[in-house]
């Protein structure tokens, strides 16, 4: 065994030596470690301290696409909810647009119809999030600048733990 094949061999066994198949078997670990950076950050957003925000802009777009499904005409609506807030921590003054603390999984709503089915998430935002409206933000204490209005947010964590889990049994 030459010098190139111990590293892969130990790391992979029974599988060659090239850089594809390194990567390929650090690629659900590093889903892995995403997963339990963001859990880790859900978590501890939920005792950050909280100041009194207000919503500054809150607006959903509603963008209509034609397209063909066979020989028929399809309209596709996609409403997307646009938001920013501003708080005050120590006499300055910050500006953010997210909702959750990291990554914001949100479920697109499209209809086949003129009529949106009532469980849009973007909608229930806007109904909930209108401009001039005063919402309790969530902020770091060691970075005022990053901030939420919805702490914890776990939903990216599990979508990257089962992606992770599913590389790892397919890889």
């Amino acid at each position: 065994m030459d010098d190139r094949g111990d590293l892969a061999c130990t790391f992979l066994p029974g599988m060659s030596d090239s850089i594809e198949h390194i990567l390929l078997g650090l690629l659900p670990w590093a889903f892995g470690f995403v997963a339990l950076v963001t859990l880790g950050v859900a978590l501890w957003s939920r005792r950050w301290p909280k100041v009194v925000g207000t919503i500054e802009v809150s607006f959903t777009d509603v963008e209509a696409s034609l397209g063909t499904r066979g020989r028929t005409l399809q309209t596709t609506y996609e409403e997307k909810h646009h938001l920013m807030y501003t708080y005050e921590v120590d006499g300055v003054l910050y500006g953010r647009t997210s909702v959750a603390p990291l990554f914001s999984i949100r479920v697109r709503t499209t209809s086949n119809s003129a009529s949106f089915p009532r469980w849009s998430t973007d909608r229930a935002l806007a109904n909930e999030l209108r401009e001039g409206a005063t919402v309790d933000v969530y902020f770091c204490p060691l970075y005022h600048g990053w901030s939420c209005l919805r702490p914890g947010g776990y939903g990216a964590a599990v979508l990257f733990g089962v992606i992770a889990a599913v590389l790892l049994v397919v890889l």
